[in-house]
């Protein structure tokens, strides 16, 4: 039997790129709240989806490249997809890659799977609602999303790094870490399986 993906547009996959064909905002459901902006993208794969747009100050505009990913809005019925904030060109890549390989003389590729291997969450905990009550209930994590979990955490802890001057030399400096099981990601993952642990007695709701 075939589990029932929540954003089909995406394949499988953790993540899509798409181009913006229209920038708008739209009424929430919630009453009295401000205005969400949104945008149309047309994804690499030609399905066209509605993406809410987090944050405030983004520059996005028609024919603009953006990374979506999966994730409803509670107050905006039928969007299923967030845009991706940040641009991540393949400059920034390349320059982390170059300098994971000076840094570390091994290969970078090997750097970065290593990393995505120390950083992947075999565990986490969903809130569950179960007689009136609210429960941590730790449920165990497909592989989709736990390569989407190890990216999003390695990014965020590259961004808040104080030992580069630049986004390449704050990601490679994270990838070197995490391979070595350090660093902001490591501990996020740490973080959460703790969690899990700490509320594996209400483990038996997660049905």
């Amino acid at each position: 039997m075939l589990n029932k993906t929540k954003s089909p547009a995406l394949q499988q996959c953790p993540q899509k790129r798409g181009v913006c064909v229209r920038v708008f905002t739209q009424t929430p459901k919630k009453p009295n709240s401000a205005l969400r902006k949104v945008a149309r993208v047309r994804l690499t794969n030609g399905i066209e989806v509605t993406s809410y747009i987090p944050g405030e100050g983004h520059n996005l505009q028609e024919h603009s490249l953006v990374l979506i990913r999966g994730g409803r809005v509670k107050d905006l019925p039928g969007v299923r997809y967030h845009v991706i904030r940040g641009r991540w060109t393949p400059l920034v890549c390349r320059g982390a890659s170059s300098r994971a390989r000076r840094r570390t003389g091994d290969d970078p590729l090997k750097v970065f799977k290593k990393a995505i291997d120390n950083t992947k969450p075999s565990l986490e905990v969903k809130s569950r609602r179960v007689g009136g009550s609210n429960y941590q209930v730790p449920v165990e994590v497909n592989q989709n999303r736990r390569l989407s979990l190890s990216i999003r955490w390695l990014t965020s802890s590259a961004r808040k790094r104080g030992d580069g001057k630049t986004m390449c030399d704050k990601l490679a400096n994270e990838l070197i870490d995490a391979s070595n099981l350090r660093g902001g990601s490591v501990k996020k993952r740490e973080d959460t399986h703790r969690m899990a642990e700490a509320n594996k007695a209400f483990a038996h709701y997660r049905w």
